[in-house]
């Protein structure tokens, strides 16, 4: 479900984030990876519980990561992909059912 799960820790002090004033401006403080990171694990009890904003956060921090040349590894990728899939895949069905509910009616 979540991506960072298996991140080591110092990969995440090797995160470089830019604008680093403007955020400061915005919050009031710094944003670093691992208190990111600590974050995530604990509103979810641990990476157990499905929570939007920290899927959301998620995908930022591995973009982070990322873009700091970290390769971030896992088949937690893969595992989403598959999930968003089949997501958009139930929307559709649901929004064909319903126009055929309409076109009964």
């Amino acid at each position: 479900m979540y991506r960072i799960t298996n991140i080591e820790p110092q990969k995440l002090s090797q995160v470089k984030v830019r604008h680093q004033d403007r955020i400061m401006e915005l919050t009031g403080g710094k944003l670093e990876a691992k208190d990111a990171f600590d974050t995530i694990k604990r509103e979810t009890g641990g990476f157990k519980k499905k929570n939007d904003k920290a899927m959301a956060a998620d995908d930022l921090l591995i973009q982070l990561l990322r873009r700091s040349g970290i390769s971030v590894n896992g088949s937690g990728s893969a595992e989403r992909e598959r999930m968003l899939i089949q997501a958009k895949a139930r929307e559709r069905a649901t929004a064909l059912l319903e126009l055929e509910l309409e076109l009964a009616a």
